[in-house]
C-alpha cells in the first residue's frame, strides 16, 4: 500500500495556557492565624500517576489521578505558610470531575472554568498543608464524545476510540507518569507521544505506559484504537465522460456521518477530476473508498492501493483528503513516476475539483515553520523515511510546486500534456501535424526530467527555473545546465532545418537526456543542413528543384555519414551540370557549327538536369559528361565532315559555282555582235 498523505493534527497543548497550567492556578493561599500573612513565592510540587481507561461500550474514556502535593513555600521566623486546596487543568469536555482523599473520604470539587482548550477544576482539601507538607488524594474525571466535526479529538465507538493523553504535574516537576488501558478487541496506535505497549494487560486489554515524565506540562500524546466492526455500503454509479464508473463506500456502521460526506465528495468530485484532467476513468472494475484509522494507515489520512483499485481513507479525512486520494487513480506512479509528482498533482487537481464542485477542499500550505525542514523534491525520500517536518513539509511543497507549472501552463494546456503521457509518447515530437506521433520507445529517464521535457514541449514556455528552486539536488543542478545548452542547439537546428524534419535518433536521445551524443549529433545535422543550403543555392542559379533524396535520407537517418555522402554527391553533380551548362552555351565557330549539326548534346544535357531532379545522380553525372564531350568534340566532327565523302561533294559544287561565274564575267565583258543584212547560212557554225 501507498500513504499518499500525512494527517496533521495540531494536538498539543495551547501554549496560551501555560501560565495558567504552570502556576496550577493555586487557589486558598492561607496563612496561620497567629502569624502575619506573607505571599507564596514556589507553591505546590505536584506529582501524579495518571490512568486513562477507554471504555467504548459506555461511550467515554475514564481518567483516574493519583496525586501527591507537597508545599513548597518555606515558613519564616514570623509566618507559616499554608495551602488548603488547588486548581488543576484537565481536558476541555471533562465530566463528572472528583476528587478524594487517599482513605477515600470525598473533598470538594468546583468547576472555575471551562472553554475549548481545558477545563479548570477547584479542588479543597481537607487539611492545610504546611511546608514540605505532603498530601496525596485522587482526581477523577470522564471524556465522553462530544459529537460533531469528524476530525473532533475525543471519538468513542465500537469501531474506534480515538482521545488525546495529558499528563498532569507542576512545571519541571519530575516523577509523573500515565498509562493508558485499550480494551480487548482493539489495536492501539500512539499517534503522538512517548507510549510504549506492555504484556501486563488484564483480560486482554493493551496497557500502554509512558517513562518517568520530565515536565508534566510539556508531554503529551493521542492515542487511537481501531476494532474490526460492521460496514455499511454505498454503492454509487457516476457518468464519467461518456462511460459509466462505479464507486462503493464503506463505512463504519457507528459513523454514519463519514459514508454520508464521502459519497458527497466522491459524487461530485470524481467526475470533476477527470474533465479536468484530461484523461477518461481509469479504474477497470469499481473503485472501493474505506473507512479506516491510523492502524491501517500508518499516520496518514489516506492510502490509495493500485492494485487492488481501493481506498483507505481516515474516520476524519476532509473533502480534500478524499479527492486527493480519488486524484491518485490517475496519479500513482503509473502515469509519470517520482513520489512527489504525483503528491503534487493529486494535491492540484484535488484543489482544483472541490473548487469546481463547490467543495472545502483546502491544501496544505507552506509556513514559515515548515520552511525550516526544506529539502529538493528529489532528496524526499520513500514513505516512512522522513521525519514528520520533512515530511509536511514536501506535502505543503508539492502543492505549490504543482500551482506554479499550472499558472504557467493552464489547466488546459496541461491536459494535453497528460493525454500525450498516457499515449506513452515521447515529449521530442515531429513539426509536422499530420506525422505519425513517436513513442517514446526504450527512453529511460526519472519521472521529474519527463515531467519537465513534456510541460515545456506541450507549453513552449520554460520551467527549469521552478525545477531549480523546488525540485533538483545540488548534484543534479548540473543536468538542468547541459539540458538548457542542448535545447539552445536543438532549437537553433530545427530553425536552420526549416520544413526538414530532424532524425528521429536526435528527438530519442534528447528526451534521453544524453546530452553530449545530442549535441554531437546537432553539430553533425547542422554540417548536413549547411551543405544542403550549398546545394539549394546552386541549384537555384541553375534553375532546378533539388531532389529529396537528401531530405530523406537526413530525416530517417541513424548516421548521417549517408546524408553526407549524398551532399557531397550532389554538389559534384551540379557542378558537373554547371560545367556542362556552361560549356553549351559558348557561341560555336564554323567549323563547330559544322560539327554541331544533328548533334544531341542539348538534349543530353536536359537528360542530366531531369536525372538530377529526380535523384538519379550517377545518371545526371553521365549525360552531363556526354554534353560536355559531345560540345568539345564538334570542333573536330566540324572538320571531318569536310573532309569525307559527304564534304567532297560540297567540293564540287563549289568548284562548278566558281566556273559559272566567271563564265558570267566573260559574258558580260564580250562586245555585241555587229547588225548585218546578210543570213547566216543554215551550215554555219561558230
Amino acid at each position: 500500500m501507498h500513504p499518499r498523505q500525512r494527517l496533521r493534527r495540531a494536538f498539543a497543548l495551547p501554549r496560551a495556557l501555560a501560565p495558567l497550567i504552570v502556576a496550577l492556578a493555586m487557589t486558598a493561599l492561607a496563612v496561620a492565624a497567629v502569624q502575619p500573612a506573607r505571599a507564596a513565592e514556589d507553591g505546590l510540587a505536584l506529582v501524579t500517576q495518571a490512568t486513562y481507561v477507554a471504555a467504548p461500550a459506555e461511550g467515554r474514556i475514564h481518567v483516574s489521578i493519583d496525586a501527591v502535593a507537597t508545599a513548597l513555600t518555606p515558613d519564616t521566623a514570623t509566618q507559616r505558610t499554608y495551602y488548603s486546596g488547588m486548581t488543576l487543568v484537565i481536558q476541555p469536555g471533562a465530566v463528572n470531575a472528583a476528587a478524594a482523599t487517599a482513605i477515600g473520604n470525598p473533598l470538594p470539587v468546583s468547576i472555575d472554568e471551562a472553554n475549548d482548550d481545558l477545563t479548570a477544576i477547584a479542588i479543597a482539601f481537607d487539611r492545610q498543608v504546611f511546608y514540605q507538607q505532603r498530601y496525596p488524594f485522587t482526581v477523577s474525571f470522564d471524556l465522553p464524545d462530544p459529537g460533531g466535526q469528524p476530525n473532533r479529538d475525543i471519538r468513542i465507538g465500537s469501531s474506534l476510540v480515538a482521545f488525546p493523553v495529558w499528563a498532569f504535574g507542576s512545571p519541571e516537576t519530575p516523577g509523573s507518569h500515565v498509562e493508558v488501558y485499550v480494551p480487548n478487541g482493539y489495536t492501539p496506535t500512539i499517534e503522538v507521544g512517548d507510549l510504549a505497549p506492555t504484556d501486563d494487560g488484564i483480560g486482554g486489554a493493551t496497557v500502554l505506559r509512558s517513562g518517568q515524565i520530565g515536565d508534566a506540562l510539556s508531554w503529551f500524546a493521542y492515542v487511537t484504537a481501531e476494532a474490526p466492526g460492521a460496514f455499511s455500503e454505498q454503492q454509487l454509479d457516476l457518468a464519467i465522460g461518456d462511460k459509466p464508473a462505479q464507486v462503493v463506500i464503506r463505512g463504519w456502521e457507528d459513523d454514519p456521518d463519514w459514508t454520508a460526506n464521502m459519497t458527497t465528495w466522491m459524487r461530485a468530485g470524481i467526475p470533476e477530476l477527470s474533465r479536468l484532467i484530461g484523461l477518461p476513468w481509469p479504474i477497470r472494475t469499481d473503485l472501493e473508498v474505506e473507512e479506516a484509522a491510523t492502524s491501517r494507515l500508518g499516520g496518514y489520512a489516506g492510502v490509495y492501493d493500485d492494485l487492488q483499485e481501493r481506498i483507505n481513507i481516515r474516520y476524519d479525512a476532509d473533502a480534500f483528503v478524499a479527492l486527493h486520494e480519488a486524484a491518485h487513480a490517475w496519479f500513482n506512479g503509473r502515469l509519470i513516476e517520482d513520489r512527489w509528482v504525483g503528491e503534487a498533482f493529486a494535491s492540484l487537481y484535488a484543489v482544483e475539483a472541490g473548487t469546481a464542485a463547490g467543495l472545502d477542499a483546502e491544501p496544505y500550505r507552506l509556513s514559515d515553520d515548515l520552511e525550516a525542514y526544506r529539502i529538493p523534491l528529489n532528496a524526499w525520500g520513500e514513505i516512512g523515511a522522513e521525519d514528520d517536518g520533512t515530511e509536511d513539509f514536501a506535502y505543503a511543497a508539492t502543492y505549490e510546486v504543482a500551482r506554479l507549472i499550472a499558472d504557467r501552463a493552464t489547466i488546459e494546456g496541461l491536459q494535453g500534456m497528460w493525454q500525450a503521457i498516457d499515449a506513452h509518447r515521447s515529449a521530442y515530437q515531429p513539426r509536422d501535424p499530420d506525422a505519425q506521433p513517436e513513442g517514446s520507445g526504450a527512453v529511460t529517464q526519472e519521472g521529474w526530467q519527463r515531467l519537465l521535457d513534456f510541460v515545456e514541449e506541450q507549453s513552449g514556455e520554460p520551467f527549469d527555473d521552478i525545477w531549480r528552486d523546488w525540485v533538483v539536488t545540488d548534484v543534479e543542478a548540473p543536468l538542468l545546465d547541459e539540458r538548457r545548452a542542448a535545447r539552445e542547439r536543438y532549437a537553433a537546428t530545427l530553425d536552420e532545418a526549416g520544413e526538414w524534419e530532424l532524425p528521429r535518433g536526435v528527438r530519442h536521445v534528447m528526451a534521453a537526456w544524453e546530452f553530449e551524443q545530442a549535441t554531437d549529433l546537432l553539430v553533425q545535422a547542422r554540417d548536413v543542413l549547411r551543405e544542403r543550403d550549398r546545394i539549394v543555392t546552386a541549384a537555384a542559379g541553375l534553375d532546378l528543384e533539388p531532389p529529396r533524396r537528401l531530405e530523406s535520407l537526413f530525416e530517417t537517418a541513424s548516421t548521417f555519414d549517408p546524408a553526407r555522402a549524398e551532399a557531397a554527391a550532389e554538389l559534384l553533380t551540379l557542378d558537373g551540370l554547371s560545367r556542362a551548362t556552361e560549356r553549351l552555351a559558348e557561341a560555336p565557330t564554323l567549323l563547330e557549327t559544322v560539327g554541331l549539326w544533328g548533334s544531341d548534346a542539348p538534349a543530353r544535357l536536359a537528360a542530366a538536369r531531369a536525372a538530377f531532379e529526380a535523384g538519379d545522380g550517377a545518371n545526371a553525372d553521365h549525360e552531363a559528361k556526354s554534353a560536355i564531350e559531345l560540345r568539345d568534340a564538334a570542333r573536330e566532327s566540324g572538320r571531318d565532315r569536310l573532309v569525307l565523302g559527304g564534304a567532297g561533294a560540297l567540293a564540287l559544287d563549289g568548284l562548278a559555282l566558281v566556273a559559272v561565274g566567271a563564265l558570267r564575267q566573260r559574258r558580260r565583258r564580250r562586245p555585241a555582235a555587229p547588225i548585218s543584212a546578210t543570213p547566216l547560212r543554215p551550215d554555219a557554225t561558230l
